[in-house]
């Protein structure tokens, strides 16, 4: 099973770079700290039988044909990306921004920019990981025999995921545990 070092080495760093203003060691090392978040809190709502449900039907609306070969940023949905983002930390997205540019040592609204362009990638990943293990890469789990497959290989991916580091992850955790996808 892939861990999100995979989804952080397809990205288009030069391109995200460029839409966030800033260098492309700065865009990789934010991306880098941004996906686990992404990640976790998707976990947390995945904890929780509505959130997990939620979850599973959002990503059959993510192609993984997104992440397949290289991500081009063109292709992202920002506006989607930002429905999820507020979707996975809710009321909280404004200090899960702050707490990353501080993990990072950046001003926050890069990762206001930053969060909306990795959202539907890191769902596009997940339905890869999920629904593409079974050749489904294309169809949603619709049925409750789907739904329940699909939950069984979210937390095989959840499981095979690198954590990620120690403070971001209880700092999201904590600010995403009660909030839905």
């Amino acid at each position: 099973m892939a861990d999100y070092t995979e989804l952080l080495s397809s990205l288009p760093l030069d391109d995200i770079a460029r839409e966030l203003g800033t260098d492309r060691e700065t865009a990789r090392a934010a991306s880098a700290a941004a996906i686990p978040a992404l990640l976790g809190g998707m976990r947390a709502n995945a904890s929780d039988p509505a959130g997990k449900a939620s979850l599973v039907g959002a990503l059959g609306q993510h192609d993984p044909r997104l992440v397949e070969g290289g991500v081009n940023l063109a292709e992202v949905d920002r506006t989607d990306g930002e429905k999820v983002v507020r979707n996975v930390f809710g009321p909280s997205s404004d200090d899960v921004v702050t707490r990353l540019g501080a993990s990072q040592g950046v001003n926050s609204g890069l990762f206001a920019k930053l969060l909306p362009i990795l959202a539907p990638i890191v769902l596009s990943w997940i339905t890869k990981n999920v629904l593409g293990k079974a050749g489904q890469s294309q169809a949603a789990p619709h049925s409750r025999r789907h739904r329940g497959w699909a939950s069984k290989q979210m937390t095989a991916v959840w499981r095979a995921s690198s954590p990620p580091p120690p403070v971001t992850w209880r700092s999201i955790t904590a600010a995403s545990s009660s909030v839905s996808v």
